[in-house]
């Protein structure tokens, strides 16, 4: 079971600016449930702003074996569908506002 510890804060905060991450209680515990869905509060919430972010975020998570839930827009979400149910880092995608490149064929 991973814990945010200063080593975790210190691997998303290489990948992504410290001040778009997130591990304060009230901040985490939003994302923790949407409407009738509950599940745990995450252990960070990390907000990136452009798709080599995102790649780092995927890279370190996966070096550190820790899980990440994806988010499209801040809370409160609905559908359940961005509620950790284990320990994870959510990924808040609401920063991502523009579309850098469309595959049409796939």
């Amino acid at each position: 079971m991973a814990k945010v510890d200063a080593r975790t804060v210190e691997i998303l905060s290489s990948v992504i600016s410290a001040n778009r991450i997130s591990s304060e209680d009230e901040a985490a515990k939003s994302y923790g449930s949407a409407g009738l869905f509950s599940g745990k509060k995450p252990l960070a919430v990390v907000k990136p702003s452009s798709p080599a972010e995102v790649h780092g975020l995927i890279r370190a998570a996966r070096d550190e074996k820790l899980n990440l839930v994806l988010a499209s827009s801040t809370p409160p979400g609905f559908h359940g569908g961005t509620v950790p149910q284990s320990d994870a880092v959510v990924v808040d995608m609401s920063g991502m506002d523009r579309i850098v490149r469309m595959d049409r064929r796939n």
